[in-house]
């Protein structure tokens, strides 16, 4: 099998993988009481991984040669995913949100480690072809921004908030949950400094279409 073609495998499996283990926690949790659809998908991590396993699945049925745009946007989500697995290591790990995003502790693992070392990787054994700087990359900022934004607009409503650390609410208010929110800012802009040089650098010694 050709590395293309075994790509190619990997994707689709992960894809359908990651896409099936969402529909299974939906359909578990909604027949819990009092379960708000709305909540489940203002999750980060459902929220990026639907993306990460759509984005895998157009890849492994499309089969061909990236745009500069797709690069783009596999390099946003390898961020994101990153995002993802970070905040919730470091964050949330044994906490009661992570028992609202997956009971079941084998999706949890898949959520939060599994899928987003795949999406790296595939970064890594499929780097981009066009060259992206670190100030192209700066738009990847965009979708946790906004992610934030929706978050506490929300949440003020609804009275309800994904993760504590969004929650103005907590002790130490809007002080305290801006300077995590600008701690995590820092980290993700570092993530994908990374993720950037890691692209130029196989970029220039791999050919990704072999």
């Amino acid at each position: 099998m050709s590395q293309r073609a075994w790509v190619g495998t990997y994707r689709i499996v992960f894809a359908l993988l990651t896409l099936a283990i969402i529909g299974y926690q939906f359909t578990t949790q909604v027949q819990r009481p009092g379960f708000v659809p709305g909540n489940f998908f203002s999750l980060f991590t459902i929220q990026s991984n639907l993306i990460a396993g759509s984005l895998f699945l157009v890849l492994a049925l499309r089969q061909s040669i990236p745009s500069p745009a797709l690069d783009l946007t596999r390099g946003a989500v390898a961020a994101w995913m990153t995002l993802m697995s970070v905040v919730h290591a470091l964050l949330l790990s044994g906490g009661p949100q992570s028992i609202l995003q997956a009971p079941d502790l084998s999706v949890n693992t898949m959520q939060h480690k599994v899928m987003p070392l795949v999406v790296v990787l595939d970064w890594i054994l499929r780097p981009p072809r066009s060259r992206i700087g670190f100030a192209r990359a700066t738009i990847w900022t965009v979708y946790p921004l906004m992610y934030l934004g929706y978050t506490l607009v929300r949440g003020s409503r609804v009275n309800w908030y994904p993760y504590g650390f969004l929650d103005p609410g907590q002790d130490g208010g809007y002080s305290l949950m801006v300077a995590v929110c600008a701690v995590i800012m820092v980290g993700f802009l570092i993530a994908s400094w990374l993720l950037v040089m890691i692209g130029q650098r196989l970029r220039i010694h791999i050919d990704p279409y072999r």
